[in-house]
């Protein structure tokens, strides 16, 4: 009898109270709604790996393995909302103010090949654990009316009115992410917005620091439905079921956004004191900076109205007023 009873309520659930939503999310702002949206396409931005040089090095001189403290490190990331998608999305970006993420997680070195054909490739794996600077590992998002993110300044992202929040996990268990430089003694200028990768330019404050040349992809992190919270009048009538960072690209040196000089979500107040002369090389500095690029698929779920939530207790009533006369 209990497992009936648990598909009884199942039953009456799905078709009264939580459904998946098929048109996509809808998010409410202070001047606007936008309804129909299946992703959040970000625009390019920034991370940082904090100590991330010095941790490879010391996987690759054998000084630690990987999930000790020497070969671990963490990231910090931002950036701004490029797009709304979705078949039948509103609109495809705020006409008011601006949407922005930040993250923080930690990740360890398991492997560091060299090889003269493809280069130096190091491998990482997600650490599920609490960020050397203390706290838990995070990522949120934020509404600002008044568009003021700087990605040169690195500053304006975690300002704002919270929206979402969570906890990053790893979906892909196989693998995390990983990051490859072609030859590191061959280094360029770190780059800025609106450079070429064959003749890059470095943006105010950075000086001469340069870069070697890569390129990595981190495999999507999840954010579980237990973790994430929302500003229910940002999301009103719904039930965020997930939200992901969806395959994270990273190169240097930077062409679409300046690299950041500080990153207030990780409490780094000077980039290029943790980079160094060169960024991705162990020249007085321990940290890369990475230019960065995701998008984040969303789905969410339909919170019944109060009349459909009333329906929805007297169901459950009769059943129990059935079951109490066949007893």
């Amino acid at each position: 009898m209990t497992i009936s009873k648990k598909i009884i309520s199942a039953a009456v659930v799905a078709g009264l109270g939580l459904s998946m939503s098929a048109q996509g999310a809808t998010l409410k702002t202070p001047s606007e709604t936008i309804t129909g949206i299946e992703a959040f396409d970000w625009q390019q931005g920034n991370a940082l790996a904090v100590g991330g040089t010095t941790a490879i090095l010391n996987f690759a001189t054998n000084s630690c393995v990987a999930g000790e403290p020497d070969c671990n490190f963490d990231v910090f990331g931002h950036a701004r909302l490029s797009a709304f998608t979705g078949a039948g999305v509103s609109q495809s970006n705020l006409t008011t103010g601006e949407l922005t993420y930040v993250f923080g997680f930690q990740e360890t070195v398991v492997e560091f090949i060299q090889s003269p054909i493809t280069g130096n490739t190091a491998s990482f794996d997600f650490v599920d654990s609490v960020l050397k600077g203390g706290g838990s590992n995070f990522f949120r998002v934020y509404y600002d009316a008044v568009a003021n993110s700087d990605d040169l300044a690195g500053t304006g992202f975690d300002d704002g009115t919270l929206i979402l929040e969570g906890v990053l996990e790893e979906a892909n268990a196989a693998s995390f992410s990983n990051f490859r430089v072609g030859d590191p003694s061959s280094t360029v200028l770190l780059g800025s917005a609106g450079s070429t990768p064959a003749t890059p330019t470095n943006a105010a404050g950075w000086g001469a620091t340069e870069t070697v040349v890569g390129n990595g992809l981190t495999e999507t992190l999840s954010l579980t439905v237990a973790s994430i919270t929302v500003n229910a009048a940002f999301f009103p009538s719904q039930a965020v079921l997930s939200f992901l960072l969806d395959n994270i690209s990273q190169i240097t040196p930077f062409t679409t956004v300046d690299p950041s000089l500080s990153f207030p979500e990780g409490g780094i107040a000077d980039t290029t004191a943790r980079v160094g002369p060169v960024n991705g090389l162990v020249v007085g500095g321990d940290s890369i900076i990475l230019q960065t690029d995701t998008n984040s698929p969303i789905t969410t779920a339909g919170i019944p109205e109060p009349a459909s939530l009333a329906l929805l207790g007297l169901g459950f009533a009769g059943i129990g007023f059935a079951r109490r006369r066949k007893s």
